[in-house]
């Protein structure tokens, strides 16, 4: 048996080491179903051999179209055994977002849910590329223009071979899941898989005994950062299909689940339940990533979950393999931390704005966050012009993200170079406030953007989710005024009250919708 630098290889130590261990699980226990490491093996190599029959050669794309489960895993792991590139849409994007995106990676053909037909038959009628439909029909019945996974599986030569597969070769595509912008399909390679998989066994501390749920849907990066590091280790992984709190404490009980993160949105509403209906003894660690978490919030998951509560941070460019703070540190004081950098991985803050890695900001100082390490990608599929705006020359990658090292040196988010606010001549940045003005008890949610103001160029205008129904935009700005975290140049003079927030399918803000709503 070699070291495992492929996905391949990790794939075959685990059906040599743990053939009969459960590896993925469908959590939704009305219609629960696992296969094991040898099930997974076997499924995989199958799938790999039909798409070789279909005429898919090593290096050509495979768009996916699923939501997150036990099937879209083995098609996508197949893909791979193919030496194929899979690339899971963003299937709540738009019509024409989603069509960018295929014309974008040329793929020969589409594995798809069949629930999601609207979309898949979208596709067909517009993209000229893909030559081959294949529906997951193990989740529904396929149209009549697909071919069946069941059909590409069914009658396969056992003996015949796959491509061979080297550390280098590009193994996925993920779109960015950024919140301005259209999603970049960002190359990682089996090396870079590899490596994020070691890096999240040391974050998460997995283990084979280890049963981490994911809710994630698969085109993000989030759902790698979850699977590839939990098949390295031999552990289990649970799916659901969607985040909803009751489907989740199920899921948890019913499957002693382990290991569990979500964003602070998705655990606010989890701790809304009756938890008391629900067994979460297994629960070992209970993880954060998105945004900065609440002090009350911090102090309910301790209570009802768990009292090891860590955070993570990364990008789609790095496997979200980049920054860790774990249970030990966090405290209310370092909530916004985003915490140290993982092994083998370096980090520079510089000045924002100069691209240039040797430019770097004095300690305190706000710099952009520049991130290089084994688990960075260094290109953006067939964008040469993208590849020259994300990624330096020497390895570093330009994450558009603002932070600071505090005084026991923890690396602070201060938010999105691009959603800096610059209200006369000074930096405002919207998280700080944000972070602010959500700790007063009659705010739900807020968020910060920038709009004109004649004498200072921009000022901070305020979108607020009130917990409180009477508060009024008086009262909200006098609490602005008052919070003693604001400085007088952070203060929204503008406010704008709403029911909920817009938010992306990884439930970060939307600041492209606000700003399209609520800006100049």
């Amino acid at each position: 048996m070699t070291t495992a630098l492929t996905i391949v290889d990790s794939l075959e130590q685990g059906a040599t080491w743990y053939p009969d261990r459960e590896a993925l699980i469908q959590g939704e226990q009305g219609d629960r179903r696992s296969v094991t490491y040898r099930e997974v093996d076997e499924a995989t190599r199958q799938f790999a051999i039909g798409l070789g029959s279909l005429g898919v050669e090593k290096g050509d794309r495979i768009a996916m179209l699923n939501r997150s489960t036990v099937e879209h895993t083995i098609a996508f792991l197949g893909a791979l055994r193919a030496g194929a590139i899979p690339a899971t849409l963003h299937f709540r994007e738009s019509d024409a977002a989603i069509r960018a995106m295929v014309e974008k990676i040329t793929p020969r053909a589409l594995v798809f849910q069949p629930q999601l037909e609207a979309t898949a038959t979208h596709i067909r009628e517009r993209c000229e590329t893909v030559e081959t439909y294949i529906a997951l029909d193990q989740l529904g019945e396929a149209p009549a223009y697909a071919t069946t996974f069941t059909a590409v599986t069914a009658s396969n030569d056992s003996s015949a071979t796959l491509p061979s597969i080297d550390r280098d070769d590009s193994a996925f595509i993920n779109f960015s899941s950024g919140t301005t912008g259209t999603p970049k399909p960002v190359v990682h390679t089996h090396g870079n898989v590899v490596e994020s998989g070691h890096l999240g066994m040391f974050k998460k501390g997995i283990r084979p005994t280890t049963r981490t749920l994911k809710t994630n849907t698969p085109s993000f990066i989030a759902w790698a950062n979850a699977t590839f590091p939990v098949l390295t280790a031999g552990a289990s992984i649970v799916y659901l299909e969607r985040s909803e709190p009751a489907e989740i404490l199920t899921a948890i009980s019913a499957e002693a689940v382990t290991s569990v993160v979500l964003v602070p949105t998705v655990w606010k509403r989890v701790l809304a339940e009756d938890l008391g209906s629900y067994d979460l003894s297994s629960v070992e660690l209970a993880g954060y990533a998105g945004e900065p978490l609440e002090p009350a919030l911090f102090a309910s998951i301790r209570d009802a979950i768990t009292p090891n509560v860590c955070t993570m941070y990364g990008t789609t460019e790095t496997m979200s393999s980049s920054m860790v703070l774990f249970p030990a540190d966090v405290t209310n004081g370092t909530l916004d931390s985003i915490g140290y950098p993982v092994p083998n991985t370096e980090v520079r803050l510089v000045e924002p704005g100069t691209r240039d890695p040797a430019n770097e900001v004095e300690p305190g100082e706000t710099g952009e966050i520049l991130i290089r390490g084994p688990s960075v990608a260094e290109e953006i599929w067939n964008d040469p012009v993208r590849t020259r705006e994300t990624f330096h020359e020497d390895g570093w990658v330009f994450t558009g993200d603002l932070a600071h090292v505090g005084d026991e040196t923890l690396l602070y988010l201060n938010g999105r170079q691009d959603n800096m606010i610059v209200s006369g001549g000074i930096n405002v940045y919207p998280e700080t406030v944000r972070e602010a003005i959500a700790s007063h008890p009659r705010i739900e949610d807020v968020a910060l953007i920038g709009v004109s103001h004649r004498e200072w160029g921009q000022t901070l205008k305020a979108i607020v989710v009130p917990s409180d129904e009477t508060l009024t935009e008086g009262e909200l700005e006098t609490i602005c005024r008052t919070l003693p975290a604001l400085s007088e140049y952070q203060r929204p003079r503008q406010f704008e009250f709403v029911t909920e927030l817009p938010r992306t399918g990884t439930n970060k803000i939307d600041y492209t919708a606000l700003k399209a709503c609520y800006g100049d």
